[in-house]
């Protein structure tokens, strides 16, 4: 992806709150001054990257008062929707240009939501930072998987790892009516999303490894996170329930 040459391209707004009341916002060049040990971000702090229309010049394609989105982050952040985003493969040149807009329009919506509440200074910054650092997790996350998955090819089935989802959901199969190609589709697609998460789970598990991890029990009991949520099979290293795999076929029409 194509980067902003200069310190000078970025703009980070820092808004500075005093128990939940705004006291201000600084509108400079800065990174992580105003970070604890360890580079972290205070928690009465909010780091918001903007682009000076200024700064941006001819390279505009859209201007928010001061502001502006380049060609270039528009084009870095959809290829980046579009890459960590399955369900956006092989869209037809009318769908890709409805996609094209509404990722545009919610750009600009972003960035004016952002302006008002930096303007406004009302925000609840603990939840923000929260909303922040989980978002930031979760991409670091499904970037670095990314980044590490083997090729494609090796999680197709093999005709045997097929016919076993078949006799699996055979009932299942049979109440669908569909016909054998597009069982076997349903198929094809349900194994490899299987292996894939079979993957994701060893990958993790592997990882976990060069880590040293000490579980506090007594105040994870506190908590509610306790040995009984263990049971169902929700172990170390496996995805959470809106992540794992159906337990019965979902045939695509």
């Amino acid at each position: 992806m194509s980067e902003n040459k200069g310190a000078g391209a970025i703009v980070f707004i820092i808004i500075a709150f005093a128990v939940g009341a705004a006291v201000g916002f600084l509108g400079a060049r800065l990174f992580g001054g105003s970070s604890t040990s360890g580079g972290i971000v205070k928690s009465d702090k909010i780091m918001v990257q903007l682009n000076k229309a200024s700064e941006v010049g001819n390279n505009w394609l859209v201007k928010i008062d001061d502001y502006a989105i380049s060609k270039a982050e528009f084009e870095d952040s959809y290829n980046l929707l579009k890459s960590t985003s399955p369900q956006f493969a092989g869209l037809s040149p009318q769908d890709e240009a409805k996609l094209k807009w509404q990722y545009f329009e919610s750009m600009i919506d972003e960035y004016i939501v952002t302006l008002q509440a930096v303007n406004k200074g009302n925000m609840n910054v603990k939840t923000a930072n929260l909303l922040i650092n989980s978002s930031a997790r979760q991409s670091i996350y499904t970037l670095y998987l990314k980044d590490n998955l083997p090729v494609e090819s090796s999680f197709n089935p093999t005709p045997q790892e097929i016919e076993q989802f078949y006799q699996q959901y055979k009932n299942e199969f049979k109440k669908s009516g569909y016909n054998a190609e597009q069982i076997k589709q349903v198929a094809t697609e349900n194994v490899k999303k299987m292996k894939l998460q079979q993957w994701m789970m060893s990958f993790i598990s592997h990882i976990k490894e060069g880590y040293k991890i000490e579980r506090n029990f007594d105040a994870m009991k506190t908590l509610g996170i306790t040995e009984m949520g263990m049971s169902g099979g929700m172990g170390g290293g496996q995805m959470l329930p809106s992540q794992a795999m159906p337990q019965q076929p979902m045939p695509q029409q």
